[in-house]
């Protein structure tokens, strides 16, 4: 982990720092200061304040309208907004440089495809959508333990890769990755997940389970080769194209006429 990015603003809880540092080493930092950057869904507004303390104009989009208040009073910033019910995002067109999706964040969303659609366009021509998941790991023990902290909880829910790429690849040409959440991360996330369960608040959860991520950061020190349980994926947005699937006039899937058409 590289330790420079948390110099520039107010420290952080342990449990939000790998997500923040992904985000940070994708963000255009040279140029941030210029840019009009939106945060959507982050797991604590402390995420959102250091995201502004690294530059840049910001805007917050919170999950809930149940903490759109606080999270205004503790930004500053008296325009942080909720998603619509239906997950649309309540912004104009072609409006920001940079969309970061903070995690769990996908599985929570009504329709994920109509919510990468509202990124897309809510986005300039060209811009950055910086997209946060829990990736499928089959063989892992990790999900099993998810589960079991938070039953039904979107924050479990995990993806595999060709879904994540088949989601943006109608609009977004992905770029590049950074992966976080090894082993023990995960299993120590899942403890804070069945606090904030229970009714914990999310930065009271991350400051009950601080000695259990130091000392998964010290174990997952072995198994540095491996990749880490989610990802943020670093997307140019495109003009978006419908993608269909043409269907032969009879119904038949296109595999079925090939395999079942008689010759003529």
């Amino acid at each position: 982990m590289d330790a420079s990015l948390f110099r520039e603003g107010p420290p952080l809880p342990r449990p939000f720092r790998e997500c923040f540092d992904a985000f940070a080493r994708l963000l255009p930092r040279k140029r941030l200061s210029s840019l009009v950057c939106l945060d959507i869904g982050m797991p604590s507004v402390s995420v959102s304040s250091a995201l502004r303390s690294l530059g840049g104009a910001w805007r917050t989009v919170v999950r809930s309208p149940d903490v759109v208040r606080a999270a205004a009073e503790s930004l500053a910033d008296d325009k942080v907004v909720c998603l619509d019910a239906d997950g649309s995002v309540p912004y104009a067109s072609h409006v920001f440089d940079c969309i970061l999706v903070g995690p769990g964040m996908l599985a929570a969303v009504p329709d994920r495809t109509s919510f990468v659609k509202e990124c897309n366009r809510i986005l300039k021509p060209s811009g950055l959508l910086l997209l946060s998941a829990r990736v499928r790991r089959p063989l892992s023990p990790v999900s099993a333990a998810l589960r079991r902290a938070a039953p039904g909880d979107p924050r479990t829910r995990s993806f595999s890769e060709q879904e994540l790429y088949g989601l943006l690849k109608t609009g977004f040409d992905v770029a590049e990755s950074q992966w976080f959440g090894k082993f023990w991360y995960e299993l120590a996330y899942a403890r804070g997940l069945s606090l904030t369960c229970a009714g914990v608040g999310a930065d009271d959860a991350a400051r009950m389970t601080a000695r259990a991520f130091s000392m998964a950061a010290f174990l997952d020190k072995a198994v540095f080769f491996s990749r880490g349980h989610e990802v943020v994926l670093a997307a140019r947005r495109r003009q978006w194209r419908e993608r269909s699937v043409p269907v032969p006039h009879d119904g038949r899937s296109l595999g079925e006429a090939v395999l079942f058409n008689p010759p003529a």
